[in-house]
């Protein structure tokens, strides 16, 4: 009986020593996540495969400041600047992004032919055309 007394004592407190030894630290409670660029998209998504031209936003210019394509294909503007920037129609409404964020972008697909110059709306100076075939 004291055999079986001591065996049982015995397992148990190995079980209690085990458990201890087994509990994970707790979370991180206090990490902050790393920030990533947002992407912001125009009224006609990407789809999979269309053909891509890039505009750079860099040093308060677009670049090119004149970029011809296709119907269908897409633009995407990309801010390489340390200023936010957007893409604002001169006239009508093919263009209007949110404020573009340094290191984000900014895409749109040109459905229709025609010429459609655009502007930043935070620096007026900046000015571009889309020529759509």
């Amino acid at each position: 009986m004291r055999k079986t007394i001591a065996i049982a004592c015995i397992a148990l407190a190995a079980g209690v020593v085990t458990g201890c030894t087994q509990q994970s630290a707790p979370a991180n409670v206090n990490a902050v996540p790393t920030p990533q660029p947002s992407v912001s998209v125009g009224t006609n998504p990407p789809s999979p495969n269309p053909k891509v031209s890039d505009v750079e936003m860099k040093n308060f210019s677009f670049a090119p400041p004149e970029l011809r394509i296709k119907v269908g294909e897409d633009v995407v503007w990309t801010n390489a600047d340390a200023s936010p920037h957007t893409v604002t129609s001169d006239t009508g409404s093919e263009l209007g992004s949110d404020t573009i964020a340094p290191g984000a972008t900014f895409t749109h697909r040109f459905l229709s032919a025609g010429t459609f110059a655009y502007h930043c709306s935070i620096h007026p100076s900046m000015q571009g055309t889309v020529v759509v075939e």
